[in-house]
């Protein structure tokens, strides 16, 4: 819209330019003449395919105009604020388009501000997930599902599926993969942290078997996901937030033992539980080590994150050895302990 006040030529321009309008963000309660607004700026569109972003308290006939171009939507995000009112959920539901056939990514967004994500059923994100068949990545952030239901939808082309911020760590409901099949998923990012998640995650990788190459973990101290490992032999890389130290064991010594184990991993990328501020055991550095050397083949990158002081440096083997890897050509981050020079 800026350019339009700089002068005839620029606004001219601007015009005759459908990429600049492709692109809008509806934060709702909206003005008395939006309406006639939205419907200005969506023509100005053309054929592009547009990206729609939609905040706050829903309004009927607005959504109504996004969904008229339903055929060109390729982005929609829909953020919610607080709670939802029964009200909002049904008109919103019951107004959806026949068909979005060239969406391709989808995000859902509750308010960062409420300790309980909002609450949207299964039965009804499935409904939209129908709509879309060539979707190629869902976020959902701040969201939690209820109603779960025995019947599997697919979603043959979705490629990246994120319960949450790769930033911030996936959030907690998982439950919704349950209901979900995705042969050619890449990129995973999934909480383990409520009880039985870690089954509902074993249990829909040996359902569909995804090809992933990425998967993101948020643990709790009950969370195992040793055998969620087993189930993805193409993965490259691995990211576990707020690993506990038997987490830790566990995994380097699988890493250690078991050449089987991950053999494309080329990325791991550790977060330490800021709840657990006892300082790494020596004997795990040497766990730690010992794992990283034997992968060290096609091992490049490993990242790991120490939220507290560890209380004194690596010892010094494991330092030596470290500094063979990165002479090797092995990428190592290790933020939060001071290592020797």
């Amino acid at each position: 819209m800026l350019f339009l006040n700089v002068c005839n030529s620029w606004t001219r321009i601007a015009l005759s330019i459908p990429a600049l309008w492709a692109s809008i963000r509806v934060a709702f309660p909206c003005g008395e003449y939006f309406s006639e607004l939205l419907s200005i700026w969506l023509a100005r569109a053309g054929n592009r395919p547009l990206s729609v972003s939609l905040e706050g308290t829903f309004d009927h006939d607005i959504v109504d105009l996004i969904w008229e171009r339903a055929e060109k939507l390729k982005h929609i995000q829909i953020c919610f604020e607080g709670k939802i009112h029964d009200s909002w959920k049904w008109n919103f539901w019951h107004t959806l388009p026949e068909s979005l056939p060239s969406l391709e990514t989808l995000t859902f967004r509750g308010s960062p501000n409420v300790i309980v994500g909002i609450r949207l059923p299964i039965p009804r994100l499935l409904d939209f997930f129908e709509l879309a068949p060539n979707l190629l990545e869902c976020v959902l952030v701040n969201i939690e599902t209820t109603y779960q239901v025995c019947a599997t939808t697919r979603l043959p082309n979705l490629l990246k599926f994120s319960f949450g911020e790769e930033t911030d760590g996936p959030t907690r409901d998982n439950i919704l993969l349950s209901s979900l099949s995705l042969p050619r998923l890449r990129s995973l990012s999934v909480s383990l942290e409520e009880d039985d998640s870690d089954r509902t995650l074993v249990g829909f990788l040996e359902a569909c078997t995804p090809p992933l190459q990425q998967l993101i973990l948020y643990l709790s101290r009950r969370s195992s996901f040793l055998e969620c490992l087993c189930l993805v032999p193409e993965l490259e890389r691995l990211e576990v937030w707020w690993l506990e130290w038997q987490q830790a064991e566990d995994l380097f010594t699988a890493l250690k033992e078991i050449p089987s184990l991950l053999p494309r991993l080329t990325t791991l990328c550790l977060r330490h539980s800021s709840l657990q501020p006892d300082p790494m055991p020596h004997s795990l550095w040497h766990g730690l080590s010992a794992a990283l050397v034997g992968r060290r083949a096609q091992l490049r990158d490993f990242h790991l994150s120490l939220p507290h002081p560890s209380g004194g440096p690596p010892p010094l083997d494991v330092i030596a050895s470290l500094r063979e890897l990165m002479a090797d050509g092995v990428s190592i981050h290790i933020t939060g302990v001071a290592l020797r020079s």
